[in-house]
């Protein structure tokens, strides 16, 4: 009888078979391992601590004990580390029998002084030659977090760096397949002469079993750990939350979020304004030429516009403007806005928002606008001093919570109120009828014909009403003896 054996290869990432997740670990306390063959705990040696970021190793002689299993063939892994200094073969994690026994660690590894660059290397029995080791196109960064993924499967090695291939071996080998007398986590200490004591700190550290991790879910996994945009300005992306704000676009990774900044704005956290339209007459291009943030001049202009970082107006801006002015403003995005300037002589000086003229001295309330919604000024030129100034922003988003004032763009305005304006300007408008404040938080006042209500719980001392009576016009008591008032009822 024949039989036929073949070897199969998973390449689909259905869940890692081990993890080892680090952050919000208890300092002393063993860690679980929480993959699909959970059970295998991992030890703290020598005093290594913990945080919300992972577990944090000296470089001395830190390391993590991990009870051991039998692996090997197709291979993946992955780690979130964060080197902060380079220590000769400092590792991320090393399994094998001791001294070049069947080893496959993943490392910051040189011949035998400090280097960054990215090593994966599988050791087949006491074999001494490595066979991936320094051959990514990249290496470790100092004091910035990393995300790695290597594979094999057959005779290709793989090695990824923040979700970017970085280094291929198509001549490799993979790992045998047996239960290693030792795994190990920031360290190989069973190599006397070359330990290997990592300096940093790790987030976590997962395997796949018989699968080859390719690109795409490469590429999921890196994505699952990015940075997430934030308006509060104490958070600086070590938990993954990044301040960044006029429209920026928030990439990397936990502990190094980064910002990248629509024009206009500028800054590790696109908060500072940035110049890119200066005062230009008879403009007729149409957009994107000149773009700021959210705001983007379209149409034409016969006069001198202006757009300056978050900023927009007409003439320049140190406030003077030109005669017979015609301009229009798009805004691409839906973004709070706030009047720093509006000056007109009469109502041949008008600036339309929402289909509604301004003109004179009454210019649109701080508010918002929806993306692809214009705003259109017009000028007769009479008066050079005819304009205005209009700034933009993230707008500000309605909260039930009393205590938000509007610093961070949460403001407390409820029953109805529609919120407006820009962080540290917001405002609170249109609320439901019956109600009103500055938060639309106060009941309308009702009317009362005790004399000590004062209004202050909403009821006030508020009598004589008229009465329409049925029959000839004639003179009727007060309604409250306590006054002194006549009123005529008509009928």
């Amino acid at each position: 009888m024949l039989v036929l054996v073949t070897s199969v290869v998973e390449t689909k990432a259905d869940g890692p078979h081990h993890v080892w997740d680090f952050r919000n670990c208890v300092t002393g306390q063993d860690v679980a391992d929480t993959g699909q063959d959970e059970g295998k705990i991992a030890s703290p040696m020598n005093g290594p601590t913990c945080s919300a970021a992972g577990i944090s190793l000296d470089g001395n002689d830190d390391y993590v004990n991990v009870e051991t299993f039998q692996f090997g063939g197709a291979t993946s892994f992955e780690v979130l580390v964060k080197y902060d200094s380079f220590i000769a073969g400092s590792r991320i994690f090393d399994f094998g029998n001791g001294e070049s026994s069947d080893n496959v660690p993943v490392s910051a590894v040189s011949a035998r002084g400090s280097s960054s660059d990215i090593g994966w290397a599988i050791l087949q029995g006491t074999q001494e030659e490595l066979t991936f080791k320094g051959l990514a196109t990249s290496n470790f960064d100092s004091s910035t977090w990393t995300h790695v993924v290597a594979t094999v499967s057959g005779t290709t090695m793989k090695i990824y760096k923040n979700g970017v291939l970085a280094g291929t071996k198509t001549d490799g080998h993979e790992p045998n397949v047996l239960t290693r007398t030792y795994h190990t986590i920031g360290a190989n200490p069973n190599w006397p002469d070359f330990p290997g004591y990592m300096d940093g700190t790790i987030a976590y550290v997962k395997m796949w079993i018989g699968v080859e991790l390719q690109q795409s879910d490469v590429t999921t996994l890196y994505e699952a750990e990015g940075c997430i945009a934030s308006m509060s300005s104490s958070d600086d992306g070590s938990d993954g939350n990044f301040y960044c704000i006029n429209g920026g676009t928030v990439g990397g990774i936990p502990g190094s979020c980064t910002c990248t900044c629509k024009v206009g704005s500028e800054g590790p956290n696109c908060a500072t304004a940035s110049e890119s339209c200066p005062a230009e007459i008879g403009y007729t291009g149409t957009p994107p030429d000149c773009i700021a943030g959210p705001v983007v001049l379209g149409g034409s202009s016969t006069g001198s516009f202006y757009v300056n970082g978050a900023c927009f107006g007409t003439g320049s801006a140190d406030g003077t403007y030109s005669a017979e002015e015609a301009c229009t403003f798009t805004f691409s995005d839906v973004v709070g806005f706030a009047v720093g300037r509006f000056e007109t002589h009469n109502s041949n000086d008008y600036l339309t928002v929402g289909g509604v003229h301004y003109s004179g001295t009454s210019g649109p309330s701080d508010g918002s606008v929806t993306a692809g919604q214009e705003m259109t000024w017009s000028s007769d030129g009479g008066y050079p001093s005819n304009g205005f100034e209009i700034c933009t922003g993230d707008p500000c988003v309605a909260s039930t919570s009393p205590s938000d004032d509007g610093s961070d763009g949460n403001f407390y305005c409820i029953n109805g109120g529609t919120a407006g304006g820009l962080p540290g300007s917001c405002t609170c408008a249109s609320c439901n009828t019956g109600f009103g404040g500055s938060s639309c938080e106060l009941l309308a006042c009702v009317a009362s014909t005790s004399p000590s209500d004062d209004g202050s719980d909403g009821n006030f001392y508020c009598i004589n009403v008229m009465v329409w009576l049925p029959r000839e016009p004639q003179l009727i008591a007060p309604v409250h003896k306590a006054t002194t008032s006549l009123m005529m009822a008509i009928v």
